[in-house]
Order: structure tokens, then sequence, then C-alpha cells
């Protein structure tokens, strides 16, 4: 894991600045859906997890939620909405997300699920089969975000 310091509450800039931190031959993070199936996992296998201050730090969270609603709003034509937070990553759970259409997706869901509970619930491949499938609907059905 790469130093990163996420300045301000733009999650398109924090996944930008995320991307490029984290970036290498093995894990482009290039913003697309074969970087979330292959990066994501490999970013979390090595972090620390669990509560007590022993997980890994809050830049880690940010950065990597960012990353995965910014790739899937650049692929399948989200927006952003709510407030995204640089500074208390446990609010983004519950005030950020993407919109397609009908469906919100939060990408801390997952991210700060993972990050305190550990691989137990599978992996985020696995996870965003199901999302992708719900963006889809979303989209289908409409409405607003």
């Amino acid at each position: 894991m790469q130093p990163f310091a996420p300045r301000h509450g733009d999650p398109a800039e924090v996944a930008q600045a995320f991307a490029r931190a984290q970036a290498s031959a093995a894990h482009p993070f290039d913003f697309s859906l074969e970087s979330l199936r292959r990066d994501v996992d490999a970013y979390l296998a090595p972090l620390p997890w669990g509560s007590g201050g022993e997980g890994p730090p809050y830049e880690a969270q940010i950065g990597l939620a960012a990353y995965v609603g910014e790739t899937l709003a650049r692929l399948h034509g989200g927006t952003w909405q709510g407030q995204f937070r640089v500074d208390n990553p446990g609010a983004n759970f519950y005030c950020s997300w993407v919109a397609f259409g009908a469906y919100r997706f939060f990408p801390d869901h997952y991210i700060g699920y993972r990050l305190t509970n550990g691989p137990v619930e599978g992996t985020f491949a696995q996870y965003l089969d199901a999302v992708l499938s719900r963006i889809h609907e979303g989209l289908r059905t409409g409405g607003g975000g």
C-alpha cells in the first residue's frame, strides 16, 4: 500500500489520487471493470482488519471506496450524491453514494465491512457481480438518485 492522503471531498478527485498512488504493472487501478475484479481484492488482502485501532489507516478506506464508486460511475453513467467525507470514512457509509437510475450504490458498504470484519462475506469480485445486476436494474427502471 502506497501513501495516500486525501485532501478534499470530491470523490472523483480522491479516486484519481488513490489510483495514481496505488498503480503498478500488476495492479494498474485503471478505472476498468477488470481492475475492480482484480485490483480491489489484491489491495484488500494484505491489509489488517478489525476494530480497536488495529485496522488499516482510514485513508485506505476512503481511497478505495472512492475508486470503486468512481469506476462504476464512469462505466455505467452514475452520479455521486450525498456528502463524501475525507475526514471521517464512517460517515460515507451512510452519506455518500453513486446513483444509477433508481439504484443507490454505497461504495463504503462492502469496503468498510471488509476492513472491519475481514473476508467473511466473500471477495469483492463476487460482490461486484450482484452490484452490477442492481445497477443494470436501476438504470432499466429509471427514477431519481
